[in-house]
């Protein structure tokens, strides 16, 4: 009982907000400002979302969706009240939206599968930044890309989990690994072909030999057995 009513409570405030900004807006008082409403909007819904989360229901789905709610809206007032830039606003809301999955990742072993979209998000949030404050130049964006979505599934596959078996994240971490290798490569005007693919070849041969002298060892410890 104590928790509906701090809930209602909050929510009554909340109403008491947008009452008090509305009626300030109808009286001159304030700049009537479109965007200003859509933001406060968004973020009652959102902070009504997570409070029904504390209290309620312990869904991660409302978590999700009154956190995202709640940083759509706070972009919304900075943009209102041009406070920073459009650029880093989107910039921001990838990293805000990121963390939340950051943070459900953070909450135990059965979130493993947070860490993708999280770590995707900050990882485009970082692009967006760099690209539109010219910290970098564009060439190098698509290099950094790859290499930040490389280091999210080389996380994932040093990650232990006790039911769920993570090595298959070796591959799309290995194979965003020498993408990201080769358009370094590229930028600095190396020809990645002519090595790229030979070594290529030795390597396949290898993992190849390596398999077979693997299995073949396997079958001579079972009939020693």
């Amino acid at each position: 009982m104590m928790h509906a009513e701090r809930s209602r409570g909050i929510v009554g405030l909340l109403f008491i907000l947008v009452g008090i900004i509305l009626f300030t807006m109808n009286m001159g008082w304030l700049e009537y400002n479109t965007n200003l409403l859509w933001g406060i909007g968004f973020i009652v819904f959102g902070i009504a979302m997570i409070v029904r989360f504390r209290r309620v229901d312990p869904r991660i789905s409302l978590l999700l969706i009154g956190v995202v709610l709640v940083v759509i809206g706070s972009t919304i007032l900075l943009n209102a009240f041009h406070i920073v830039s459009e650029d880093f606003i989107g910039a921001a809301f990838l990293w805000a939206v990121g963390a939340v999955f950051l943070s459900v990742h953070l909450r135990g072993t059965q979130f493993w599968w947070a860490i993708i979209p999280g770590g995707i998000l900050v990882v485009v949030g970082c692009l967006v930044f760099f690209g539109s404050s010219g910290i970098l130049n564009y060439d190098y964006l698509p290099f950094l890309f790859f290499s930040g979505l490389s280091l999210v599934f080389w996380y994932l596959r040093l990650y232990r989990h006790p039911d769920v078996n993570l090595r298959w994240a070796v591959f799309p971490a290995a194979i965003l690994s020498v993408i990201a290798i080769i358009l370094l490569m590229d930028m600095v005007s190396i020809d990645v072909w002519k090595w790229v693919f030979p070594l290529g070849l030795i390597a396949v041969g290898g993992i190849i030999i390596w398999r077979n002298v693997r299995a073949g060892r396997s079958e001579i410890s079972v009939k020693n057995k």
